[in-house]
């Protein structure tokens, strides 16, 4: 995601940046919520986002020549915000995105002893929280009232947008699980009075989406 690939003059010594969005703040937070902004030794940075996922994924390659992934310290329980600009004509809007650090899958050093490359990914704040949870319960009645209730109260999320009526319900028991796991669970069983299946998505506005498929593709690109 590059802020600037090449200046173009337009009418009056004007110049445009040719792309969508832009990154403009990117600062780390340890244990101990402490914060260092390491945009400038980014070399890389990918947003995920797709249909077919609950959460947003992040992974983030960094340069480090002043050893901050021990002086900072990184012990494993660190939060990544990310500040970009999203342009569409003349319109300009922030999004700010907080993502919670899974792993740190690569480390190493080349030939500079001092310089020393590692990356890191992370998820969604609800995503992440799923891990740490369990829910078993009786349940009954529409499929999405119970999966907005499930982000309401055991995510702590108010960030799920139903976006389709739905005709299915269920009444029964959510067998021992994480939240997320029986979302999916009951969102596999909810179709809308077209038979059309659901997905659910979050975007990079930081909304999650339940739609039906049918919705979806009557959509404006």
């Amino acid at each position: 995601m590059n802020n600037i690939s090449r200046n173009i003059t337009v009418g009056k010594n004007e110049s445009s940046i040719p792309s969508a969005y832009r990154v403009k703040k990117i600062e780390l937070y340890n244990h101990l919520d402490q914060s260092y902004e390491i945009q400038n030794i980014v070399v890389k940075t990918v947003i995920n986002e797709s249909i077919y996922s609950n959460t947003l994924m992040c992974k983030i390659n960094v340069r480090d020549e002043n050893n901050l992934i021990q002086d900072f310290p990184i012990v494993g329980q660190e939060k990544v915000r990310i500040v970009m600009s999203s342009r569409t004509g003349n319109d300009e809007k922030e999004i700010d995105l907080l993502f919670y650090v899974t792993e740190y899958p690569l480390y190493g050093k080349g030939k500079n002893e001092r310089v020393q490359a590692w990356s890191f990914s992370g998820i969604s704040e609800h995503a992440y929280l799923s891990q740490f949870k369990k829910i078993s319960r009786s349940v009954k009645g529409p499929t999405v009232d119970t999966i907005s209730t499930i982000f309401s109260s055991d995510l702590n999320s108010d960030k799920l947008i139903v976006k389709s009526p739905a005709i299915t319900s269920f009444q029964g028991i959510i067998t021992t699980q994480s939240p997320l796991s029986a979302v999916e669970w009951l969102r596999k069983k909810t179709y809308d009075d077209n038979q059309s299946p659901y997905y659910m998505y979050e975007t990079l506005q930081g909304e999650i989406h339940l739609i039906s498929h049918s919705d979806l593709v009557n959509q404006k690109p």
